[in-house]
């Protein structure tokens, strides 16, 4: 055998074909899969974020109303106090024709969702129409706390 022969039986190097972009690799799959996932964590987290912020701002602004009204039992920190009171309920059952309710569906309101007294209903529904309304006891303080904090649960 003639070296020079074997030299012409061989042929030129053949590239392979290139490699196609489908179907991807696994590892893309699986970060495509992921990111998905992420995705739907994000949404789900900040849906219970928006509706846990709201019970919280409320809690704070309570505590302050409740402050303000202990400090200086008016009639302006009395309807201060009732307004808010009032937001809250109408933001939890997100039904705003609360804000516009007085006296009956508003005592119903108050005794449905806070453990008051006969007197503090009373203050409560109608003591802000007086110039000079009597004070709530520190129980219906505590109560209105209280019944907060379990609404929004």
């Amino acid at each position: 055998m003639n070296p020079e022969d074997l030299l012409s039986q061989l042929r030129d190097i053949h590239t392979p074909d290139p490699i196609g972009w489908w179907p991807p690799a696994l590892g893309w799959w699986c970060l495509l899969l992921l990111c998905g996932l992420a995705v739907l964590a994000w949404r789900w987290w900040s849906k219970v974020l928006r509706k846990s912020l709201w019970r919280k701002q409320a809690r704070e602004d309570l505590n302050q109303a409740c402050k303000a009204y202990s400090a200086q039992p008016d009639s302006a920190h009395l309807t201060a106090l009732v307004s808010l009171v009032k937001r809250i309920i109408a933001t939890s059952q997100n039904d705003h024709s609360i804000l516009t309710t007085s006296d009956v569906v508003w005592r119903k309101h108050l005794a449905q969702h806070f453990q008051l007294t006969e007197h503090d209903l009373d203050i409560l529904v109608a003591g802000h129409y007086q110039p000079q309304p009597p004070a709530l006891s520190d129980a219906a303080l505590i109560a209105l706390r209280k019944g907060i904090r379990e609404l929004g649960k």
